[in-house]
């Protein structure tokens, strides 16, 4: 069991709406309002896209993989990580398309 430091990829070669691989990057633990959940980084093209988060304090990568490659629900074939990466390109499209008027 490899332990979890900030930074460290975590998954590599997500699908993503543009077409190129996205990463996944451990992020840290949540704390405040966040305590109890950790945190992931998604890069796609070497740009941020965002953090996002799930339930409970992961401490390996292997931990991390198993809970982001886990299906979002029963009989459904996205995963929690492709389904994050959707998410947030969604949304940084969206505020980008704002942003310029």
């Amino acid at each position: 069991m490899t332990k979890l430091e900030k930074n460290m990829l975590v998954l590599s070669d997500i699908d993503s709406p543009t077409g190129s691989p996205a990463k996944i990057f451990f992020a840290g633990r949540g704390e405040g309002d966040q305590f109890g959940l950790t945190r992931f980084h998604v890069i796609i093209d070497d740009f941020s896209y965002g953090i996002f988060t799930v339930r409970g304090d992961v401490t390996t990568l292997e931990q991390a993989q198993e809970r982001l490659l886990q299906p979002i629900r029963a009989g459904m074939n996205e995963t929690a990580a492709e389904f994050a990466v959707r998410h947030l390109w969604v949304h940084i499209d969206s505020n980008e398309h704002y942003a310029l008027g």
